[in-house]
């Protein structure tokens, strides 16, 4: 009989619902409040219930996600046996000794079986145990995938070999076979053994490595059957041993040890079953076991039907893609059927709740592999978007006349010639393509805001709609375009894929934060995933902390991955470490914003004219211009900030230009493309005193790429030109950039200091304006012993926001949390000067007057008591 659980649902209906197999029961927690249709600004508007009037959740979802500090999303092991019919860990695959497992979803869509190892040494790797029969003989099958240099991760040596090996439980093999992999495909690894007089055995995958460890490798689908019993009887013993029984429930360690105000991401609502995270008043998110990838998947019984209405197809007619695991990468949004099995799957779980993230949102398969998306129904919705903004510039110009015949391939294959020889000097003048290219980011986009309005609507209570926006970080203007669809600009660092950082690494992962704070109207909080992690062959603990602090110096909040506590140690305690750090200090990461004179200008429209694969344009080299800037600003320790100018069809960029009166300095970085608006702006900036300096470009577009004339870059005092050619090389651009740099801001400068060019630091003033506090990150990675090169006595001095008083400041390093030390100032004429004693990894400097600090801090905390306080009722 199943027994009752506290919130009256047995346990029986809890499994059926988390498993997808009971469509509409419904889990025990949700916040309580009437949603209805969102106002003209996409945020939702609410008629509360009375549990929620006065609670921090009144407000918008952008402005209460911003009181989420710690943001956990645990490996599904983590809450034992429970929790284990959801997820990954429903088979029970763990790590065997020293390894470190990212839960995956299976190519089975209701086994979720799949995961990626990152095994540390050479007595390590993953796998199961399942009790078997005495005197039996018995097949061991897995799945393997070695990177091949793929998208699936970083390629791996080519002495590397993986096996699959069947042990005792004392961990003597039985037997073992070398798997004969396929490196950037999947291979099936076998081996028969017989029991003997075993009861229980342990199957394992491992590698093994000549040159170096850790490895990463793939492993799915694992499956155990009797030989003997094959033909008449295809049982997976391991579902039926009892390896998700001895699953321990981890839950309160890691609410002891990584303190959380969220769980969201993966699992958060599958560890939530029982109410155990929301009765504390934890907020639970979940939705990307939901996402498109995971659930249409090769097994998916509805992939067939998506054949004609939802795979989306190339300018070839070809289908887009090469993923043999998860074709929903290569679906089309467009198609009604597979948009309609699309929102029945994220719209099926925000009713349980708070947080929805859905991954890689950023992946519209227009922008997809390939060359597309030129379907049947995107030529269908072009048709009707052509007929529904016939008023607009650009459709004019088209000089199409009846829409609803106008077919987009058969024009496409009568300019293919011209395509292919002039490109970009051809695509970008003709309207008709440039009208589609558009089309395609706007209904695109307004997809995505459609799929948040209806999972808002559906929750029925104030929620919190993100997705992985990866690429935010200019790579693909699309993902930046996501930005304002949202209430959370949540994205996913790839640094440490290399051995040693590539140059513009580093610069990269910032700008993820950076710009994606930015283009989030400077409010969305950012939330970063450091999935890399398992990507990084070296210093792997040194990287952790260090993109940990990177993103926390910057507005954003990394995510973290927080894996099961056990021979997967090193991660959990090092991310545990970080999130006591966070929640210690939170008034120092939440509601901040940046202290900066000098504006470096991303611009959408001239970006995503030039990001196309169909046509073959790309913006690589305006992104280089851009990295460039950023990290010589960096290394200069110049204080500034990224400013985001828009598309007016695709956001709104009124914040943007609102922040131009804090700067002295602006930055043009190959900005081509301008919207009336935005030339006003900079004139007045002029005005004002401001300076610009700008790459020297030989035409002027609008937003839509047509041909206008500006006084506004004559040259002058208040303008400086850079030469593209300069920007060929990053030292020699380096170089001259000081000197210009130096003399636009005259003496404004708001930090100055000796400490080398590795230390990058931000100023952030807290939510009243009376703590400014000085963030330095070192970058400095010693990778064969994976720790810092520290760097010591350096000297600060910095500029204070007028009318800011300061007679105290206070010290605080990552490395050592517990110690908060005072530290003596000096104020001169406006300016605040301290010597930093040593930055080993992480240090936070503080000024302040009085009890600032000590308010802030309180009032940190109450915000988070009464939102943790909210939860509480609400689950009951």
């Amino acid at each position: 009989m199943d027994n009752k659980n506290k919130k009256g649902i047995t346990r029986r209906e809890s499994l059926q619902w988390g498993a997808g197999m009971l469509a509409g029961m419904v889990l025990p927690f949700s916040v309580k409040g009437r949603a209805v249709e969102p106002d003209s600004s996409g945020e939702e508007r609410l008629e509360m219930d009375p549990v929620l009037k006065g609670s921090p959740l009144k407000e918008t979802a952008s402005e209460w996600v911003r009181d989420l500090v710690v943001v956990a999303m645990p490996a599904a092991a983590v809450g034992g046996q429970n929790a284990g019919v959801y997820t990954a860990a429903e088979n029970g695959i763990e790590p065997w000794k020293q390894a470190i497992i990212r839960w995956l979803t299976s190519r089975n869509v209701r086994g979720n079986g799949g995961v990626l190892i990152r095994q540390e040494g050479a007595d390590s790797g993953a796998g199961l145990t399942s009790v078997v029969d005495p005197n039996a003989d018995y097949i061991f099958e897995v799945l393997i995938h070695v990177p091949g240099g793929s998208y699936f991760g970083t390629k791996q040596e080519d002495s590397m070999q993986v096996w699959a090996a069947v042990l005792d439980m004392e961990d003597r093999v039985i037997e073992k076979k070398q798997v004969d992999i396929v490196r950037g495909d999947w291979a099936k690894g076998t081996v028969s053994f017989s029991s003997g007089d075993l009861r229980e055995v342990r199957c394992v995958v491992y590698a093994t490595s000549v040159k170096r460890y850790p490895c990463l490798y793939y492993a799915d689908e694992f499956r155990l059957s009797r030989e003997d019993y094959a033909w008449w009887n295809p049982q997976n013993y391991f579902h039926s041993s009892r390896t998700t029984a001895k699953l321990k429930d981890n839950r309160q360690v890691l609410m002891d040890t990584l303190h959380p105000d969220a769980l969201a991401g993966h699992n958060g609502v599958y560890l939530n079953w029982d109410g155990f995270f929301s009765d504390k008043g934890v907020f639970v998110g979940g939705g990307n076991w939901e996402q498109e990838y995971n659930h249409v998947s090769i097994d998916d019984p509805m992939l067939p039907s998506f054949e004609d209405n939802g795979i989306a197809r190339d300018i070839d007619g070809k289908k887009i893609g090469t993923s043999l695991l998860w074709p929903g990468y290569q679906m089309c949004h467009s198609a009604p059927a597979y948009r309609k099995y699309f929102i029945d799957r994220v719209t099926r779980i925000s009713p349980e709740i708070n947080l929805f993230t859905q991954d890689n949102i950023n992946m519209p398969s227009f922008q997809g592999w390939g060359k597309g998306c030129f379907c049947t129904w995107c030529n269908k919705e072009f048709r009707q978007w052509l007929a529904n903004n016939r008023s607009l510039d650009l459709v004019k110009r088209t000089g199409i006349q009846d829409a609803g015949s106008f077919d987009i391939l058969k024009y496409v294959d009568g300019v293919r010639q011209k395509i292919d020889t002039q490109k970009e000097q051809f695509v970008l003048r003709d309207p008709v393509l440039k009208a589609y290219l558009l089309f395609q980011y706007v209904s695109q986009v307004n997809l995505w805001k459609d799929a948040v309005s209806k999972i808002k609507q559906a929750a029925n209570h104030p929620i919190a709609v993100m997705g992985n926006q990866y690429g935010n970080n200019g790579e693909k203007p699309f993902s930046v375009a996501l930005s304002q669809a949202g209430d959370v600009v949540c994205t996913e660092s790839n640094i440490g894929t290399d051995a040693k950082f590539a140059l513009f690494d580093r610069i990269k992962a910032l700008m993820l934060v950076k710009l994606g704070y930015a283009s989030g109207e400077f409010r969305r909080p950012v939330w970063l995933q450091y999935s890399a992690l398992f990507h990084s062959p070296v210093a792997a603990k040194s990287r952790l902390r260090f993109i940990s602090a990177q993103s926390l110096a910057n507005n954003g909040i990394p995510f973290t991955w927080a894996t099961t506590v056990g021979p997967s140690g090193w991660f959990f305690d090092t991310e545990a470490s970080i999130c006591r750090f966070m929640q210690r200090y939170r008034q120092l990461f939440s509601r901040c914003d940046g202290y900066a004179n000098v504006g470096l200008v991303y611009s959408l429209p001239t970006q995503m004219w030039k990001r196309c694969a169909a046509f073959e344009l790309s913006p690589e080299k305006y992104q280089t211009w851009f990295y460039s800037f950023a990290m010589a600003l960096e290394e200069m320790h110049i204080s500034y900030e990224v400013n985001c100018w828009w598309h007016p069809l695709l956001g709104d960029d009124t914040v943007s230009m609102q922040r131009l009166s804090r700067y002295k300095v602006l930055i043009l970085t190959g900005v081509e493309c301008f919207t009336e608006s935005q030339l006003k702006q900079l004139q007045q900036f002029k005005k004002r005193g401001g300076h610009i300096i700008t790459v020297a470009l030989p035409n002027l577009y609008d937003e839509n790429v047509e041909p206008i004339s500006s006084s506004v870059f004559n040259e002058g005092r208040q303008v400086t030109k850079v030469s593209p050619d300069i920007l060929t090389d990053y030292k020699h651009f380096h170089n001259t950039f000081q000197n210009l740099i130096a003399k636009a801001l005259e003496g404004h400068e708001i930090i100055r200091t000796d400490a080398p060019k590795e230390i990058w630091s931000s100023l952030q003033l807290d939510e009243r304006g009376k703590v400014l506090s000085l963030h330095l990150v070192n970058g400095n990675i010693n990778e064969p012993e994976d720790k810092f090169y520290p760097t010591k006595e350096t000297t600060w001095s910095v500029r204070l926001p007028k009318g800011f008083v300061v007679d105290r400041a206070k010290l605080i390093r990552l490395e050592n949390p517990e110690q908060t030390v005072d530290v003596s100032v000096q104020v001169t004429q406006g300016q605040v000067k301290v010597t930093v004693p040593l930055i080993e990894g992480y240090t936070i400097v503080s000024f302040y007057s009085g009890s600032a600090w000590e308010e802030a801090e309180a009032k940190s905390k109450a915000r988070r008591a009464d939102l943790m306080k909210t939860i509480k009722i609400a689950s009951k």
